[in-house]
């Protein structure tokens, strides 16, 4: 599971026995205290999915959040390096995560100026990213 308190974190713990002396230690999952949304998902080979939304330093745009993915081949132990799948001077908001039935992930944002309390001012749109090969690219 994925939680926050302005840093995002994630922990596991054992569906059997759910408990918490039974979570693993958080793993810090954004950079200080900038992350917003998250989701996790788990592909048809068990690679586990993160997805988070951070407040990365723009000053022709502040308060635009960006997109990053990792992923974790041990079930939450350890990450991979978190790439920035939104590289663009805009901001994004409510990232979606979905898995086809080939192992594709889909990500839907929210798309505009900011990305601050989950919300981009009007004018707003919406943006689809896509992976056919499992988050590698």
């Amino acid at each position: 599971m994925t939680y926050r308190r302005y840093m995002i974190y994630y922990a596991h713990a054992p569906v059997q026995d759910i408990s918490p002396q039974t979570f693993s230690v958080p793993y810090e999952v954004s950079s200080e205290e900038n992350g917003y949304f998250s989701q996790v998902v788990r592909g048809l080979n068990g690679r586990l999915h993160l997805f988070h939304t951070e407040d990365v330093f723009n000053p022709n745009c502040t308060g635009c959040f960006q997109a990053f993915h990792r992923f974790s081949d041990d079930n939450g132990l350890t990450w991979s390096t978190a790439t920035n799948i939104w590289p663009l001077p805009i901001g994004l908001a409510k990232p979606a995560v979905a898995l086809d039935a080939l192992g594709g992930l889909h990500v839907m944002v929210e798309v505009g100026r900011g990305g601050d309390l989950g919300q981009v001012p009007e004018p707003a749109s919406i943006a689809y990213l896509n992976s056919l090969d499992g988050g590698l690219t």
